[in-house]
């Protein structure tokens, strides 16, 4: 398990979105503000990850899944076409 997995998944306990360094001014925060808005009427856990252009990390998202206590749908995007849910 690595730090920036645990530090997520700590993130993600105040907010279910969270936006990596990398991706910081990569992303539509209109389109961040939508999702989080979408996510909090929904009647189950929705955690969403955005990274930079480098691809999801699928390995890093299960980390962050077993941080968070495997509770909820985690979606990884990053700030071209690459997505991951788990």
């Amino acid at each position: 398990m690595t730090q920036q997995a645990q530090t997520i998944a700590e993130a993600l306990n105040t907010d279910p979105v969270y936006v990596t360094n990398a991706a910081k001014g990569e992303t539509n925060e209109a389109l961040l503000q939508k999702a989080e808005t979408k996510i909090d009427s929904l009647d189950f856990d929705v955690f969403v990850i955005v990274t930079g252009g480098d691809g999801a990390d699928r390995d890093l998202l299960e980390q962050i899944e077993v941080f968070n206590g495997d509770e909820g749908a985690f979606i990884m995007i990053d700030t071209n076409t690459d997505l991951a849910v788990d």
